[in-house]
């Protein structure tokens, strides 16, 4: 019998919830003792609780610096707490399902799915508020709380529901099935551009990012943690950097402009990564061209809704495939919103992606493309079905009027005819 089965399935949540917890820690715990061995009559504690709050300020706690306080998520981070999570969760709700002994309708798996996953948020929840009262963040107390249950329910649901294999869409209308996956696939898109901006401006900004890193002389320890944490926050460089495709830009504080057609900076944060933003002025031309960003990521949502819609007429098509671009910036708009923070206070609040502009821009260029594209498609499906029915109905130019000589030729014999 598996050690796992000899727990009931809300003890085997609860636990699961407490190794996720346990796993997310790690990281930052290890990454804060790498700069205590460099700085020994720091406490041990002191240590822990430094770890601890880099792990809260995944689940959207501030955290005390120099400069103020720092408030940008390190999604690197929460999105390990996700995969973990899920994955956990995943092995309490296959449990649970063992225990039921008899087959579930969907519905009956929805109802498993939400259980599971609303006993290790609430296990989840109970951690975050230990580990706040330990690090003495009381004012930052409901930020944590809040991240720490979206982070909980979004894990344990998702992973649940794999688990006992809830298909969420399944009560869907028709029509309404493939628009998540043209969601994922457009945000996939965004994400994707966005890391090649990255790259290719951290390429041509190369000197800058060295001579940033070499002023910083951060020894080969302190070189290792500087690593680390910048790739903590890759993952909100990346949203902020599609932000910048689509037009919208970012801001690196207040007052602050980056985008494709013009760079206003002033002085930046000694951060390595940000000598990569270009030098302050009008942007090159050419870089103009990343506006079109947004109208593959909408058009890419509506073939796929196409793709899954065989039978749909053209308005069908254009109509869901506007409305799966509109969702895609929505949802894109809500993953910078949570991509943005602070890097202190006065000059460094309002770290981000521009959000009024994205919301403006994500939404309609996406939407746009994704009607233009749904119709299109849909129009030359339409035409092209229309056109193999009208050869199929065609006569067969050797029988003249279209009748079946073969079966003339039966019919005759039946009559008594001779055979011509």
């Amino acid at each position: 019998m598996p050690v796992v089965s000899l727990m009931p399935w809300p003890v085997l949540t609860a636990l699961a919830a407490v190794v996720t917890v346990v796993a997310g820690l790690v990281p930052p715990i290890a990454l804060a003792s790498v700069g205590w061995a460099q700085a020994p009559d720091i406490g041990f504690w002191s240590m822990i609780a430094l770890g601890t709050r880099g792990w809260l300020l995944a689940h959207g706690a501030g955290v005390p610096i120099a400069s103020g306080t720092l408030t940008i998520v390190p999604l690197g981070v929460t999105a390990l707490a996700l995969l973990t999570g899920s994955g956990v969760a995943g092995l309490a709700a296959a449990q649970a399902r063992q225990e039921a002994a008899i087959e579930l309708s969907q519905r009956e798996r929805r109802a498993l799915a939400l259980r599971v996953g609303g006993v290790f948020a609430a296990a989840y929840v109970v951690c975050i508020l230990f580990a706040s009262a330990l690090t003495d963040t009381a004012n930052q107390t409901g930020r944590a709380l809040l991240g720490g249950l979206l982070v909980g329910l979004v894990s344990g649901v998702v992973g649940a529901g794999r688990a006992v294999d809830w298909h969420p869409t399944a009560w869907w209308p028709e029509w309404a099935k493939a628009v998540p996956r043209a969601i994922l696939a457009a945000i996939c898109v965004m994400v994707a551009c966005g890391a090649v901006v990255a790259v290719v401006a951290l390429l041509r900004q190369r000197h800058n990012v060295m001579a940033l890193y070499d002023a910083l002389v951060p020894g080969t320890a302190g070189g290792l943690v500087l690593l680390l944490l910048q790739l903590a926050w890759l993952p909100n460089l990346v949203l902020w950097c599609g932000s910048w495709a689509l037009g919208a830009g970012f801001s690196v504080g207040t007052g602050t402009l980056v985008s494709p057609a013009h760079n206003l900076t002033g002085m930046l944060p000694a951060i390595p990564v940000l000598g990569a933003i270009g030098p302050n002025g009008p942007g090159p031309r050419p870089t103009l061209l990343w506006l079109l960003s947004g109208v593959l990521a909408g058009g890419i949502a509506a073939a796929v809704v196409v793709r899954s819609r065989r039978a749909a007429r053209f308005d069908e098509t254009a109509l869901v495939g506007g409305l799966s671009g509109v969702l895609a910036g929505l949802t894109f708009w809500l993953l910078a919103v949570v991509s943005n923070g602070s890097l202190g206070d006065a000059r460094l609040v309002g770290v981000g992606a521009r959000l009024l502009p994205l919301l403006v821009m994500a939404p309609t260029v996406m939407g746009i493309s994704g009607l233009v594209v749904g119709l299109v498609m849909g129009w030359l499906r339409q035409a092209r079905a229309g056109r193999d029915a009208a050869q199929d109905g065609e006569a067969d130019p050797t029988t003249g009027d279209g009748v079946d000589e073969e079966a003339t030729t039966s019919l005759d014999l039946a009559e008594g005819k001779p055979e011509a």
